[in-house]
């Protein structure tokens, strides 16, 4: 090679290496490059933040990579990712995705570069770059090998090595799953509903009547959208749903009588676009699905396990509890001792010269990463934009700019038709934790919006009170994105054995469930000035399958049912556990039950029916690609933002992840 490298620094570009698509094959071993010259130790091998390779001297910061055979020639992959050693055609040394995979012999002591016979080789200490260049240092290599860990009392058992959550939007337990065991419900043994609940139509006035639990039609369309328009999800009216009142007296009990009232006092909205307002019905509130409407919700909680202790983490809207999931906590708002409450609460103090992550909190992702440094330990699997990505740590490791979304991805990347979820699993590269968000909105236009959520699926950017505009959501495109999961995760049997899968719900969405969330441990350790987060939110949906978990499983075991409460932040204490991260988040997650006693031997896996087949919802999208994603001006949505007075939507917290979003999409489209 005629140039020296280091004046090639402008063109550190990878050449096309690879032959065809990547393979499929398992990698070996994991293990570090310790890195040595004339006998002296140096450190190992790590990347910048760029992702060349650099020496470090820190154990922490160095990279587990994993041994990769493919047509005789050896790759080292970092294991988890996609990212492969390459070289560049400045013989710098980096990591990029499979085109550019460069294979590597080790010889002797040395290690190779097969794409221009070069070694390993340090330019300076003072840069710490790494080459494929003879004429600098030579390197010798000694492959640290990083040991699987023992971890004690693994509650998952030592069989699962992945635990993948799947968070859907805004049902509560009784809508969804309250008619699934009427025996059982009658003899005790599952906290369904009788048939016999009802609320009043005016708490402060009964003869106005009551409003009794119905089972929708499930030949009706209709019911698919139920309720529409979307129910009240403000703190207050979480209030009024649980205790009859929007601002109940200190230590008051809930006696979930206030739903249909509530319900009967949103606005109204349109069901088509330009047509007459959708007034609320009282009794919409109280409807519950049967299983013919929600085939593919009731199919897995026979199948599986489903839990009736499952409550959202607080009575409050979409983004506070989804944060408890990843953090443990909604944390406070800036520059106050007052904890997030409502959505507009994260985004207070936002224009556009001054966006960033609002959410500072540390992450179970952060923990992972502390615990497992150097490899891939958890991804985020997105639609239209990752609400994990509000916080700064999940934010900082989405690489939007670039093919390889870092730990953030598309669940399915514009024009394949093949997921990244699946990819990632033939690929062998499911990492230890994986978090799947659905189809928020309809702004991008390129598929249902999936996420079960009741109201509209459009975005009115001109409404400053966030409302939501037709086409309905319908449950049925939810229950097709549970379907899809599962029949993804099912097709690699060697994978299914080692993950639990767990569907949940981020809250209940104003609609009714008859028990009472009990008292909680609150997130802070010092007391805020509004509300502490001392008691949990309404019962949701929760799912946990695996092909060793007995069919028709209830959660807990009857004998646990009103000692022991799961909430959003078990999902931490339960990762903690399984994969030995030392120490909790906050209080609420420190005191969190954990999920144990689900999952069986290694020979209990019972072979399960094929999952049921139902039809797409009425006026359903397919999944398409238009010509264009749509990109907007983050100082356009901004602007926007701070217009609100009254913010409802969760897309209008959404919309500077927009933006980031469809930078992704572009990127991956060209």
């Amino acid at each position: 090679m005629a140039t020296h490298p280091m004046q090639q620094e402008a063109v550190r570009t990878f050449a096309q290496n690879a032959p065809g698509a990547e393979p499929e094959s398992v990698p070996t071993g994991s293990f570090r490059l310790a890195l040595s010259y004339q006998g002296k130790a140096l450190g190992w091998l790590g990347q910048d933040r760029n992702q060349w390779a650099v020496l470090v001297d820190e154990h922490a910061h160095s990279l587990v990579l994993q041994a990769y055979f493919y047509n005789d020639v050896n790759y080292f992959r970092i294991k988890g990712s996609s990212r492969y050693m390459s070289v560049s055609t400045g013989s710098y040394i980096g990591f990029y995705d499979w085109i550019g995979a460069t294979g590597f012999t080790l010889k002797g002591a040395r290690l190779v570069s097969d794409s221009n016979g070069q070694c390993l080789s340090l330019h300076s200490k003072e840069d710490g770059f790494l080459f494929a260049w003879d004429k600098y240092m030579n390197l010798d290599v000694t492959l640290e090998p990083v040991a699987k860990p023992v971890i004690p009392n693994q509650p998952l058992t030592s069989l699962i090595e992945h635990v993948v959550v799947v968070m859907l939007e805004n049902r509560s337990f009784d809508n969804m799953l309250g008619g699934l065991y009427r025996d059982k419900t009658r003899q005790g043994l599952y906290r369904g509903l009788t048939g016999e609940e009802s609320n009043p139509l005016d708490p402060a006035d009964p003869s106005k009547g009551r409003a009794s639990v119905f089972e929708g039609d499930p030949g009706n369309p209709a019911t698919a959208i139920m309720p529409y328009p979307d129910p009240g999800e403000l703190f207050v009216d979480m209030n009024a749903q649980l205790f009859g009142s929007a601002n109940p007296a200190p230590g008051s009990l809930a006696s979930m009588q206030g739903f249909a009232w509530n319900y009967s006092k949103q606005p109204g909205a349109p069901l088509t676009k330009d047509g007459a307002l959708q007034v609320p019905g009282a009794r919409d509130a109280m409807h519950y699905y049967a299983e013919q409407s929600v085939p593919m919700t009731s199919f897995l909680a026979r199948q599986y396990a489903v839990c009736d202790g499952w409550f959202a983490s607080g009575p409050v809207q979409t983004l506070s509890n989804r944060m408890f999931a990843q953090c443990g906590t909604p944390g406070r708002i800036p520059g106050t001792n007052q904890a997030r409450v409502n959505n507009p609460d994260f985004i207070k103090g936002m224009t556009a010269a001054n966006f960033s992550p609002p959410v500072k909190d540390k992450t179970i992702f952060q923990l992972l990463d502390e615990t497992y440094p150097g490899e891939t330990n958890w991804k985020v699997y997105y639609h239209d934009a990752p609400v994990a990505a509000l916080s700064s740590y999940v934010f900082d490791h989405w690489k939007m700019a670039s093919t390889d979304g870092g730990n953030v991805f598309s669940f399915k990347e514009w024009g394949k038709a093949e997921t990244n979820f699946e990819y990632d699993i033939k690929h062998h590269r499911l990492p230890k934790y994986a978090f799947i968000e659905p189809r928020y909105t309809n702004f991008y236009g390129d598929g249902p919006v999936n996420s079960s959520h009741p109201g509209g699926a459009g975005i009115d950017f001109k409404d400053p009170n966030g409302s939501s505009l037709p086409p309905a959501i319908s449950v049925t495109d939810g229950e097709a994105f549970l379907k899809q999961v599962y029949q993804i995760l099912s097709a690699y049997p060697e994978t299914f054995k080692k993950t639990l899968l767990i569907v949940t719900y981020d809250e209940h969405g104003g609609i009714y469930d008859h028990v009472a969330p009990p008292a909680a441990v609150s997130p802070f350790a010092e007391p805020v000035d509004n509300f502490s987060y001392d008691r949990y939110g309404v019962r949701v949906p929760a799912l946990f399958i695996n092909p060793a978990i007995a069919p028709g499983t209830i959660y807990p075991p009857r004998s646990e049912v009103g000692t022991t409460f799961f909430d959003h932040t078990s999902l931490i204490s339960t990762v903690c556990a399984q994969f030995g991260l030392p120490g909790s988040l906050t209080p609420r997650s420190a005191a969190a039950p954990v999920l144990k006693n689900l999952i069986g031997s290694a020979d209990a896996v019972v072979p399960r029916p094929a999952p049921p087949e139902f039809g797409q919802a009425v006026g359903a999208m397919a999944e398409h690609v238009p010509p264009v994603p749509p990109v907007l001006d983050l100082a356009q949505a901004l602007s926007v933002l701070d217009q609100q007075d009254h913010p409802h939507s969760l897309a209008h917290a959404l919309l500077p992840l927009y933006k980031y979003s469809a930078l992704h999409k572009v990127n991956n489209a060209l």
